[in-house]
């Protein structure tokens, strides 16, 4: 039942309704290519959502390309690898393009802005995982704060200078040694990469380097991001892609996905059910419908109110 407030008619002008698809299959053929992101839209973390495997081989039925399109850190092999083990043919996608691949590329070159300028010293803020190998691979060394050229952020989980070794179970985000780190990096005038700029990892909420490179800015430190929403990774896809002119972003963050499909200029599909769920009042990866008003205000806090022009899928289905 609409409550009164929802009835005035200044506030009737975002229903769900006016955006919301059933599923993929309405919107086909609209679009030659659909840009995926990976986590809240496919899986969860730990399973693939119920109705992600059949709209995946559909579409690829229907001969669209297909390109994974994420902030993961990680590189390329890692992130098809990931999907094959969530039960994902790989064949699927023609490309994945990932912030931490196109990072990686362009420390390795040091051909393109920004990474021209960031030469090879590095203290890392990794991810517990693979940062040793992420950085040998492409010809960076550890240094400590007051020797390095440059603050690289990919991860919450460890920090790793020349002498620095600090590898936690749990979040660095609020830990005094991270705050050291920026402090020291902000007086020393260093520039910082933020190779995964999302701010909220889904399902838990915890903080992800984007919200570090924040952290960082607000100190007065100089910050270069690689995802989404900026626009070399989309750069990136457009090469991926070739010249299909009709391509379309799915996604499950207003502040990456949506946000950088309306700066690339392409069309969007959101995803409701993924990081953005509990904000929505829904729960993550079920059918349920937000309310008008959580769906107004929602758009409105991601000052998106003026540019929200993206079709609405609860979850990705045919």
């Amino acid at each position: 039942s609409m409550s009164m407030k929802e009835n005035k008619s200044e506030s009737v002008d975002f229903k769900v309704s006016d955006f919301l698809i059933g599923g993929i299959s309405e919107i086909i053929d609209s679009y030659d290519a659909f840009l995926i992101d990976a986590w809240g839209v496919i899986h969860d973390g730990n399973k693939l959502y119920p109705n992600v495997l059949e709209c995946m081989e559909q579409l690829s039925k229907a001969k669209k390309k297909v390109v994974l399109l994420s902030n993961s850190s990680r590189r390329k092999a890692d992130l098809s690898e990931g999907l094959r083990k969530f039960g994902i043919d790989v064949s699927m996608f023609s490309d994945f393009v990932s912030s931490g691949d196109v990072s990686w590329q362009g420390l390795a070159d040091k051909s393109e802005a920004p990474f021209d300028e960031l030469r090879t010293k590095c203290v890392l803020i990794g991810n517990g995982v693979d940062d040793i190998d992420y950085i040998e691979t492409a010809n960076l060394s550890l240094q400590d704060v007051e020797q390095c050229d440059f603050v690289l952020a990919r991860g919450t989980f460890s920090i790793y200078g020349k002498t620095v070794k600090i590898e936690n179970e749990s979040n660095i985000f609020d830990s005094i040694e991270l705050e050291s780190l920026l402090n020291n990096a902000v007086n020393k005038e260093k520039p910082f990469l933020v190779t995964n700029p999302d701010f909220y990892r889904p399902g838990s909420n915890d903080p992800m380097p984007g919200q570090i490179g924040q952290k960082y800015e607000k100190m007065g430190g100089k910050v270069h991001y690689i995802g989404k929403p900026h626009s070399l990774v989309f750069d990136k896809w457009k090469a991926a892609v070739g010249k299909e002119q009709r391509i379309c972003m799915i996604g499950d963050s207003l502040d990456h996905d949506i946000k950088g499909a309306n700066k690339a200029n392409i069309e969007s599909l959101w995803i409701m059910a993924g990081v953005l769920s509990s904000e929505l009042g829904i729960e993550e990866g079920t059918e349920e419908l937000p309310t008008n008003e959580k769906f107004r205000e929602i758009i409105s806090r991601h000052r998106l109110s003026d540019e929200f022009h993206s079709k609405v899928l609860i979850t990705l289905k045919w």
